[in-house]
């Protein structure tokens, strides 16, 4: 555990910020052959858990609610640009 820390520390360090975030511990993980962590975003707004009444030991994050109408009735998204093929010399024999 102490050798992935100060991996992940490396990291922080290298990247010049004093926080140090999951993808830094992600990046110790791989640097060590180890599995990364799956579920944990490192971004900058918090998580804001929710605890179920009569349970103090479980938190779960809120949901938001969609109307399956809403998504039927929503416009479809643009079409992508056309596909376009560019020779690499590499894949030139």
């Amino acid at each position: 555990m102490r050798e992935i820390i100060q991996e992940s520390l490396k990291f922080m360090r290298h990247s010049k910020r004093t926080t140090l975030t999951t993808e830094d511990v992600n990046c110790g993980l791989r640097l060590r052959n180890v599995e990364p962590l799956y579920g944990f975003a490192s971004g900058t707004d918090p998580l804001h858990f929710a605890q179920p009444e009569g349970h103090k030991d479980v938190f779960f994050l809120k949901d938001k609610d969609l109307e399956f109408d809403d998504i039927i009735n929503s416009p479809l998204p643009k079409c992508p640009v056309d596909v376009t093929v560019v020779p690499h010399w590499l894949a030139i024999e």
